[in-house]
């Protein structure tokens, strides 16, 4: 019987045997198979394979000024706050877009005065014990203990331990510092509960850096028998918002921006901040740093002193040097662009601003409120008295330019001006005793309630009182600004909208009685290492800073390194990354992480 089945043949000699145009077509075929699979392969790489950060790095910070307080709530200059932000963790933190988001908190919510914290439950120090709300209460006590001046942010604020998680804070009626307050760090209360009240400023004994930060304290390099030379953190496995991906940061500590631009360009730091504009094109030129920028809440300008029988009691003369002020030249000449002209009182009103008046309707304003020119000296003269100036500026390089610009400008109307640079603790006492008829000055303010303290006439201690100026009309504004509930004149308090209208007033206000001449907002300017990632609000924008120490507000996500992974695996390898060197211990009915070289809660403290 004939086999029904026969021996299969080769392929390539069934191709073979094909016909010459045959085999063509099917080759041309077979590669445009092969060409297409490469596409779909590579495309599908594309769509499933992502970067993601990886561990390991160091980053060389350089600051400037001296470590006196180890004490986070007492931190001053710009070393102590760095120190404090990456060790120490608060409540609620802000984001690059200035904004207020959760950080040890779980949630919270605010009932009117009162504000209700749940914290997390993975929240631990750095020695392992967990964040409770008797922490919270305690800080918030030594805060309280910190500062005596009735009109603190912190004044007879009251914490309450509601349970072990659960914390509520109440604040008094009509105070406008919270909630951004609540980013304050929280202190460990086992550590903290022993030391007296009296040697909390100083304290730098043991358990002092503790905090619930992403970094917690290594080691240090000491320059002279008190003064760390540097000092380096390594990065904390339990962090609430998981361990950094950079292994270390190195705070190197200078005792002047021109020090720091030096160890820069000796290459003994990749990291740098608070510089002046002039320094960025030589810094950048080294092809290592990117240049990076934030909005601020400071804002600075030319602040009278319209005490009587001062000349520029007279809001007509303030009128006038306000609007004779080349603002844009200032931006432009002094600051490079890294910062924007404004005529307003808060910096978020800052905008490119153009001179609307010419000189000689300014010169014949003057000559309408009996200025005259006098014809030997060139100075402006009424009832025998010359129109000339003392203008106090801190002895600074940008503020010695900046009062040359606007004496400049000023003697173009005749107005003779006497610049005297001072040492920046002299000009506040110059200021205090009232022996300047107008300084180069700056503060800071976000929102138009910041503005209340600032300029309120009253007994506190601000730019109101400095300047002598007290205006009725301001002064019910601002009354009315720092109100809980709208005005009578506003029908609905649903929403802040009534507080628009009411800051659109003060600064018309303000405006038309010239307190004093607001000239820029400068921007936060930061270097840091162009192999770094991860960096703010996208871009080269670091968003935006309340005080140059937020430029660490996201240092969790910066990364030097990077791999590519399946999507498909990211989630795997995320919790490899995170959770390869924890471990688990447990303090009572709640668990700290910890890092194994970790020392334990009992052994360290009890």
């Amino acid at each position: 019987m004939r086999n029904r089945y026969l021996p299969l043949q080769p392929t390539a000699g069934l191709i073979g045997k094909l016909p010459a145009s045959d085999r063509l077509i099917f080759c041309l075929l077979f590669l445009a198979l092969v060409t297409q699979f490469f596409f779909v392969l590579h495309y599908a790489n594309q769509a499933y394979v992502i970067e993601t950060p990886l561990r390991g790095g160091t980053l060389r910070e350089g600051t400037v000024g001296a470590i006196a307080h180890r004490n986070p709530i007492f931190a001053n200059s710009p070393g102590e706050k760095t120190l404090a932000t990456l060790l120490h963790a608060g409540l609620l933190r802000r984001t690059p877009t200035g904004t207020l988001t959760t950080e040890l908190a779980e949630h919270w919510q605010q009932e009117g005065n009162r504000f209700t914290f749940w914290i997390r439950g993975t929240a631990t120090f750095h020695d392992g014990f967990p964040v409770t709300a008797n922490d919270v209460v305690h800080t918030i006590s030594m805060i309280r203990a910190r500062d005596h001046d009735p009109h603190s942010p912190w004044h007879d604020v009251i914490a309450e331990e509601k349970d072990e998680q659960t914390v509520v804070v109440t604040i008094p009626e009509g105070n406008l510092f919270f909630p951004e307050q609540f980013t304050a760090p929280i202190l460990p209360q086992h550590v903290w509960k022993k030391i007296p009240t009296d040697q909390q400023k100083t304290y730098q004994g043991s358990g002092v850096h503790i905090g619930a930060g992403p970094f917690r304290y290594e080691r240090e390099v000491f320059q002279d028998i008190e003064q760390p030379k540097s000092i380096t953190l390594s990065a904390y496995p339990a962090y609430v918002f998981g361990r950094p991906y950079l292994d270390r940061i190195v705070i190197h500590l200078y005792g002047s921006p021109s020090d720091l631009v030096r160890a820069y360009h000796r290459n003994e730091i990749d990291a740098l901040h608070s510089i002046s504009p002039s320094e960025i094109a030589l810094i950048t030129q080294q092809g290592s740093g990117t240049l990076y920028t934030a909005s601020t809440n400071r804002l600075f300008g030319i602040f009278f002193n319209t005490e009587d029988g001062h000349l520029l009691q007279d809001p007509f003369l303030r009128s006038v040097l306000s609007q004779y002020v080349d603002r844009n030249r200032i931006v432009g000449d002094v600051f490079l662009n890294f910062a924007t002209a404004t005529q307003a009182p808060l910096p978020s009103d800052a905008d490119t601003v153009w001179r609307d008046v010419t000189h000689n309707d300014l010169a014949q304003t003057l000559e309408d409120i009996g200025w005259i020119i006098d014809p030997e000296s060139g100075v402006r003269v009424k009832n025998e008295t010359p129109l000339h100036l003392a203008l106090v500026t801190p002895d600074v390089q940008d503020m010695r330019s900046i009062a040359q610009i606007i004496t400049d400008d000023w003697r173009e109307l005749g107005i003779a001006v006497t610049v005297t640079d001072l040492p920046p603790d002299l000009v506040s006492i110059a200021i205090r005793d009232g022996t300047f008829d107008a300084t180069l000055y700056g503060y800071e303010a976000e929102k138009p309630t910041d503005l209340v303290p600032l300029w309120l006439s009253s007994d506190a201690v601000n730019i109101a009182m400095a300047t002598n100026f007290g205006s009725p009309t301001l002064n019910k504004l601002l009354n009315d600004l720092g109100q809980q509930d709208p005005p009578e004149r506003f029908s609905t308090g649903q929403t802040d909208r009534w507080r628009s209208l009411v800051y659109d007033e003060v600064k018309a206000e303000m405006l038309q009685s010239v307190p004093a001449v607001f000239l820029y907002s400068p921007q936060f300017l930061f270097v840091m290492p162009t192999r770094l990632k991860g960096i703010g609000a996208g871009g080269r924008s670091l968003g935006h800073v309340t005080d140059p120490s937020d430029r660490f507000i996201d240092v969790h996500t910066w990364h030097t390194r990077r791999e590519r992974v399946w999507r498909i695996l990211q989630h795997h390898h995320r919790i490899y990354t995170y959770d390869d060197t924890k471990q688990r211990q447990t303090t009572g009915t709640r668990t700290a992480v910890s890092e194994t070289t970790a020392p334990s809660p009992r052994s360290a403290w009890e």
